[in-house]
């Protein structure tokens, strides 16, 4: 009988440990196609309000990065929004797994070209509903 229980409590606790955190309703794929480069951090809170953090980066904080997702023990997704003096000038999702992590989404300019570079908006919406 004690078999059966254990069992059950690992198979209970093997299932939740598989389970996936998605990211806030507000947090939509349309939404975050909407940010486009050179945004202001406010047109950004605008579409996507209020980050869950706010990073400074840089001597004098110019430069800072706004995240709108929870990190979580495993199976997640993030959205970084990250800004110059200019506005945004990169966003990033990526979806963190127990065994792995993988970018999802990519919004920046190209150094070389100063064109702007876009890469994974049909897999988003796989993640942010």
């Amino acid at each position: 009988m004690k078999l059966k229980l254990w069992i059950i409590i690992f198979l209970v606790l093997f299932q939740s440990s598989c389970s996936e955190h998605s990211a806030p309703e507000h947090i939509t794929t349309l939404k975050i196609l909407q940010v486009k480069l050179g945004m202001s951090r406010n047109e950004v809170i605008e579409i996507l309000k209020e980050p869950v953090r706010k990073y400074s980066r840089g001597i004098h904080g110019g430069d800072m990065t706004f995240q709108f997702t929870e990190e979580q023990d495993y199976n997640y997704p993030m959205l970084w929004v990250h800004f110059d003096s200019l506005g945004v000038n990169s966003v990033y999702a990526k979806y963190y797994y127990w065994y792995d992590d993988r970018g999802i989404y990519g919004l920046s300019k190209n150094r070389e070209t100063n064109e702007e570079f876009k890469w994974g908006e049909q897999v988003l919406e796989e993640y942010f509903n």
